[in-house]
């Protein structure tokens, strides 16, 4: 079941933000903004911040807390 929402989540994470493979691979919890909901994908000065959907953060929130 994990795996299941993990690929859920790297699938939808990747088709609504458009960000790279390894874009996400290098996403750190702390590159989360919960408040926004965005995430920040690369290093200053050049970095991009990337609205999340509802869903996709929804599905975020739901992988992490499934992990722990």
């Amino acid at each position: 079941m994990n795996n299941e929402i993990q690929v859920r989540t790297l699938i939808k994470t990747l088709c609504s933000t458009g960000i790279r493979v390894g874009e996400i691979l290098n996403l750190k919890l702390d590159d989360v903004n919960w408040e926004s909901q965005t995430i920040c994908i690369g290093k200053i000065p050049n970095q991009n911040l990337i609205h999340l959907s509802h869903d996709c953060f929804t599905n975020l929130k739901t992988y992490l807390n499934e992990r722990e």
